[in-house]
């Protein structure tokens, strides 16, 4: 007996067959179930109706719906977690097993009622995040014009080679684990364990290819996960449930290629030195929770945060790039080698006191989150004066738990407050670039970039007399100090 037989014999209906909304409600009358088939109308399309009845008809034994309850603890443990931020997906207590027609209904509701739960959680976690794709056109040029000897190298490779992998019927262990350790996927991941505040377990490439052979799985648990959240292993739901799509996407941003290196080299040329040349590779990879990344090797974006909303993908892509023009241009600590730049370079100074050295590190991630922000905002809060005074006092909280308290502990949990998603310190260091470029044009901020942390700050302080920030006197005073002692070295 066939799986379309076998389906027929369970439920008296073939569910692999695509019917109409009447040939169901008919069914559902004379087998039972009417009303789950009524609220079930409410919360999904004709389409994903005959989807859900086909996959929980394809299931071998009716009591395999149950093992959906695991695969939120199994997400968990391979380091794709919702760390609160989305519900929890399934409790077993709650499952239906389709042992008949009117069951097989009930279930199917169920599964409606997870995915509009979780619809609507995501919207209120993150608004910006998109559903489908908009089929939108590439924008035209804004007059801006990459300079000569600048140039970006995109490199899809990764999320091509996920692609190729959703194609196939059936793929391996093996197979999945090649793509997950892809140097792009192993940026990605590197950036996400550098952030200092993702709850562990972190994603690692042994979870990322358990996500990857999943996704790509035809199973019908796999294919039912898939559906009741595309944020669903870590994200790649989204990217099978699009393929088509997001090929389109790619091959729409390798065809401007041109357009893509005038719009984001010809934004970041305003702000460099001249004589200054600048040439990289922006990255595409996918990852839940978070948009844009930049390492010490390459800057990329997580491709499903946008899909084709070309306006904030351009200032993503613009705010990343951004990042490692910072690290060509600014100045790093002299007691590391600079043969290989980095951010923690950057960051750091081997001033003599361990105090002096914390605060001048969370003075330079307000100074690189905040000059970024300033060039590229793809997220802009909800209210943006807030944001700067909150920003403010949470950097006066950083200077009393350092030199006050002398608790450096206390002063990276505020610092990484300040930081955390878009947080106050980015629009608290964007205030001061703004008010930089106001005073001194574009110019002043490139100054300020090539001279570094505490010359922006303090330029930044000049710009602005009325920059809301308590303790302003002390923190301007312990700022021209350590830039005294950095010029004493």
């Amino acid at each position: 007996m066939d799986a379309r037989q076998t389906t027929t014999a369970r439920y008296g209906f073939d569910c692999a067959t695509p019917f109409d909304w009447a040939t169901l409600k008919a069914h559902a009358a004379r087998a039972g179930g009417l009303d789950y088939l009524t609220e079930l109308r409410k919360l999904t399309s004709l389409e994903d109706t005959r989807f859900l009845l086909e996959q929980l008809a394809n299931l071998p034994d009716p009591l395999e719906i149950e093992k959906l309850s695991s695969c939120q603890s199994l997400q968990n443990e391979w380091g794709g977690g919702f760390h609160g931020m989305l519900p929890e997906q399934l409790v077993k207590e709650k499952i239906h097993v389709p042992a008949d027609f009117p069951s097989l209904l009930q279930t199917a509701l169920l599964l409606a009622e997870v995915r509009a739960e979780n619809l609507e959680a995501l919207r209120k976690a993150n608004p910006a995040y998109p559903f489908e794709f908009g089929k939108q056109p590439f924008p035209a040029g804004g007059g801006r014009l990459c300079p000569l000897g600048w140039n970006l190298e995109l490199d899809f490779s990764a999320i091509r080679e996920v692609l190729e992998l959703f194609r196939k019927e059936q793929i391996t262990q093996e197979e999945a684990a090649d793509v997950a350790a892809s140097p792009t996927f192993a940026e990605m991941m590197r950036h996400r364990r550098n952030l200092g505040y993702i709850p562990e377990p972190l994603i690692t490439k042994e979870g990322l290819a358990n996500f990857l052979y999943h996704a790509a799985s035809r199973e019908p648990l796999d294919m039912l996960w898939k559906w009741i959240n595309t944020q669903n292993l870590f994200d790649l739901a989204d990217l099978f449930l699009h393929q088509e799509e997001y090929e389109t996407l790619i091959e729409t941003l390798e065809s401007h290629a041109d357009a893509l290196n005038d719009h984001i080299l010809g934004t970041i040329a305003r702000f460099a030195l001249k004589g200054t040349t600048f040439n990289d590779r922006l990255a595409f990879a996918v990852g839940w929770g978070i948009a844009g990344w930049a390492t010490n090797t390459t800057g990329g974006i997580n491709i499903e945060h946008f899909k084709d909303d070309y306006e904030r993908l351009l200032l993503t892509l613009t705010h990343e790039t951004f990042h490692r023009f910072q690290l060509q241009v600014c100045p790093s600590d002299p007691s590391v080698g600079t043969k290989e730049r980095s951010f923690e370079a950057i960051a750091s100074f081997p001033f003599a006191v361990d105090l002096d050295r914390k605060f001048y590190e969370v003075l330079t991630y307000i100074f690189l989150e905040g000059t970024a922000t300033f060039v590229a905002a793809a997220h802009p809060p909800v209210d943006r004066e807030e944001s700067i005074r909150q920003g403010g006092e949470l950097l006066a909280e950083v200077f009393s738990a350092i030199y006050t308290d002398e608790s450096l502990d206390r002063a990276e949990e505020i610092a990484n407050n300040g930081l955390r998603s878009n947080g106050p310190f980015y629009w608290f260091g964007a205030h001061i670039a703004e008010s930089i470029v106001t005073k001194g044009e574009d110019g002043a901020l490139a100054a300020a970039l090539a001279a570094g942390t505490p010359e922006f700050f303090m330029a930044g302080f000049s710009s602005d007399p009325s920059l809301y920030l308590p303790l302003k006197e002390e923190i301007e005073g312990k700022t021209r100090e350590l830039a005294r002692m950095m010029l004493a070295v």
